[in-house]
């Protein structure tokens, strides 16, 4: 007689890597994850889409989370036609979003930057973005959390600024969780 079964493992609750549970079987398994990650994207001008998925996973692995996980990408308004990030998007079928540097400028973040601000009018891009969106998207729920005005989110990972030799340029990655699923 032969036994047919399936492992299922639901990373809703917990996205971290570090917390799947490998079984050692021969049974398929299938892994699902909330995407509760929203991705805040800085880089200099004609960026490749290869250094911001490459920037991407390395941080996300660094700091024990999944790929899987991102519910989009946002970044300032003047990124609108950046070919890197329109492939990556494409590519993943994430949705993008812009803001202003007005609405990025209305977003404490805990690493501002002057220079930021003398080139986009904003002390923040990566940072900022990421909040915006997460903010943006939580405000869909209509939860207790939201009816009383408690976040509902966090910046996870601070930006972090990736140069990889052989690439053109350098992407700032920050990356903010939806703590709603």
């Amino acid at each position: 007689m032969t036994t047919f079964g399936l492992i299922i493992t639901l990373m809703s609750k917990n996205i971290e890597l570090k917390n799947q549970i490998y079984l050692n079987s021969n049974l398929p398994q299938i892994q699902r994850y909330s995407r509760v990650l929203w991705v805040g994207i800085g880089c200099t001008k004609n960026i490749s889409k290869t250094l911001i998925e490459q920037g991407l996973r390395d941080i996300l692995t660094q700091n024990e989370l999944t790929f899987e996980a991102i519910a989009g990408l946002s970044t300032i308004d003047l990124k609108q036609e950046e070919k890197g990030i329109l492939e990556l998007c494409q590519e993943y079928n994430f949705p993008l979003w812009f803001f202003t540097s007005e609405e990025l400028n209305q977003i404490c973040v805990p690493n501002p930057c002057d220079l930021v601000k003398k080139k986009v009018q904003t002390i923040s891009v990566a940072e900022a973005s990421a909040l915006c969106a997460v903010t943006k998207f939580s405000s869909v729920f209509k939860t207790d959390q939201v009816l009383n005005k408690i976040p509902n989110y966090s910046l996870i990972i601070p930006k972090q600024i990736i140069k990889k030799e052989g690439e053109k340029g350098a992407v700032t990655l920050a990356v903010a969780k939806l703590n709603i699923e």
